[in-house]
């Protein structure tokens, strides 16, 4: 009786396994062994429609459990990992470990033998099993066993003490007894099944293993697997040809419909085109030299500055005052002293900067207002970029860089709505886009904040030299706060 785990026989392989479809089951922890074993033995005898299902269970209980459930229930917890296979409560071997100590399964076992029987009466119905003493009398010596068969269901029930790998393997030297349905008296059994039998009794696996080798040479595993598998697999190639096929005349259909509304779509692009080019061409011979709209609006709008035009762009600044912010989201930065906005102020500044915000931000009619600047480049290839890190001259030393333009290059929303007007050459559109997007400031977007308020307050970035009086005049923040200052004592007198 050998105890080493037995993890891979010819007879449990994955060709064997195809071949042996109605002899299945679980291993025993890591050992397949006894499904191996039943499969040397049993295959032979089984009929087509005949098959065996092996099962393990275990249970481990104390005996004031046992005795407090009664028969019954203990017999019911103990068993209730038996299941009847897929074809019904037949073919059952379902061998069970009694894993309590020795006073736990002395009562285990007599409760079994007196309530098995009609246990399984309850659970299956029909006809009753009976105990095989014979198999409880053969190992006594070595083990304690109880057995039960039901010749009609061709199903066996095995409780065994503590089962381990020893005794599983001593175990399967009695399948010819648990199952004596498939097993002629007369006819006996082969030299080789001797021979398997036999060898389970052994120390070593290795006459175990060489006997189960030599008896898998009468089956061609492969063979077998080879027609079971590929049984009909031309037709499947051929109706999987059949299926791509139809598919791809689909996509043949779904391409010359597409096609269609292509040139369709196409026909009356050009002729919408072939307007605009006679359009375009009647406006170009009509018109003077100074009659440009973007001259016009250049001319018209007091924040835009022309700093450079070329044969297809133009090069453009904007100084505005900043009054596109969200206010909920200013009142909650500015509220909170540990914000971005305030990583720069001296802490003896924190109550003057704090009301200097509030009147540029928070107001409902502000006082002051922060003049921000930014430059572009007008592309007539129909797109425009904010140019960054761009250096302003006079003109703008009294503003402070928008530095989500100045440093990032970034337009943030503005850009959907800019490449969409110079997609149709909205040439105008896009300009006050970017003169929108000058004045924004986005209280949400920490890092341009922190830029931003670094630049107002320290001067790091460009001007800080920024924030208009009502008198049109231009200060830093600190002349901001003076001004608040002075006019508040003002109001109080």
């Amino acid at each position: 009786m050998f105890k080493t785990d037995i993890v891979d026989t010819p007879f449990t392989t994955e060709a064997a396994n195809s071949f042996f479809g109605n002899i299945t089951g679980a291993k025993y922890r890591n050992d397949i062994s006894f499904l191996a074993t039943l499969r040397a033995l049993l295959a032979p005898r089984i009929k087509e429609e005949g098959g065996v299902f092996l099962q393990f269970g275990r249970s481990r209980y104390e005996k004031s459990q046992l005795e407090a459930a009664g028969v019954e229930a203990s017999i019911n917890a103990m068993c209730s990992s038996i299941i009847a296979p897929p074809s019904g409560p037949e073919g059952v071997i379902y061998i069970h470990s009694l894993d309590g100590n020795a006073e736990a399964n002395d009562l285990a076992f007599q409760l079994l033998q007196k309530g098995f029987v009609d246990y399984l009466e309850k659970q299956w119905g029909a006809s009753r099993f009976t105990a095989l003493e014979k198999i409880t009398a053969f190992y006594q010596k070595a083990f304690r066993v109880l057995c039960f068969i039901n010749e009609e269901r061709k199903s066996v029930a095995v409780f065994v003490d503590r089962l381990d790998n020893k005794k599983l393997h001593y175990l399967q030297c009695s399948i010819l007894a648990m199952m004596p349905w498939y097993f002629d008296k007369e006819v006996g059994i082969t030299a080789q099944e001797m021979e398997l039998i036999k060898s389970l009794r052994e120390n070593k696996p290795d006459s175990y293993i060489a006997a189960l080798e030599k008896m898998a040479k009468q089956y061609d595993f492969k063979t077998e697997k080879i027609k079971k598998l590929l049984n009909g697999f031309d037709t499947k190639i051929d109706r999987l040809t059949l299926d791509r096929l139809k598919a791809k005349i689909k996509d043949y259909d779904d391409d010359i419909n597409i096609h269609h509304r292509q040139i369709s779509d196409l026909l009356k692009a050009k002729d919408d085109t072939m307007i605009r080019v006679m359009g375009l061409s009647c406006r170009i011979n009509e018109k003077g030299d100074n009659d440009s709209e973007i001259m016009q609006y250049f001319l018209c709008n007091k924040s835009l500055y022309l700093n450079n035009v070329g044969d297809d762009y133009i090069e453009f600044s904007v100084k505005s005052p900043i009054t596109y912010f969200d206010p909920d989201l200013a009142e909650s930065v500015i509220e909170n002293e540990r914000s971005c906005v305030y990583n720069h102020v001296d802490h003896s500044e924190m109550g003057d900067i704090k009301r200097l915000l509030r009147e540029l931000f928070l107001s409902e009619d502000p006082r002051l207002h922060i003049i921000a600047c930014a430059a572009y480049r007008l592309d007539l290839h129909r797109s425009i970029q904010a140019i960054g890190n761009y250096r302003f001259d006079a003109d703008f030393s009294d503003a402070i860089p928008n530095m989500h333009i100045q440093l990032y290059r970034c337009l943030g929303n503005y850009e959907k709505a800019i490449n969409e007007l110079m997609c149709v050459a909205n040439y105008v559109g896009g300009i006050e886009q970017c003169v929108a997007s000058c004045k924004s400031l986005n209280f949400g977007d920490l890092v341009v904040l922190t830029d931003f308020f670094e630049c107002l307050f320290k001067g790091r970035h460009g001007n800080n030299r920024c924030i208009e009086l009502p008198d049109g005049s231009v200060v830093d923040y600190k002349g901001a706060i003076q001004w608040l200052n002075e006019n508040e004592q003002v109001e109080e007198a």
